[in-house]
């Protein structure tokens, strides 16, 4: 959700701007995800290695508040 900075993982759990998420998965280019994906993540401006995470659908996401 871009307006309220914040992420609903699968579980419907809300991640906000700033808290801490982790589980298992790998950092992609963001060519890899399509082109309507790779040009949102391409001019995020915090995006200093461009490199998008990505978690195992199949893992747990922990999110640290």
């Amino acid at each position: 959700d871009e307006g309220a900075q914040e992420v609903r993982l699968p579980d419907g759990e809300v991640v906000a701007l700033g808290e801490r998420v982790s589980g298992a998965g790998g950092f992609h280019d963001p060519s890899d995800l399509g082109p309507e994906f790779a040009e949102l993540m391409e001019n995020c401006p915090t995006n200093k290695y461009r490199e998008v995470a990505m978690f195992n659908s199949q893992e747990r996401i922990t999110v640290t508040r």
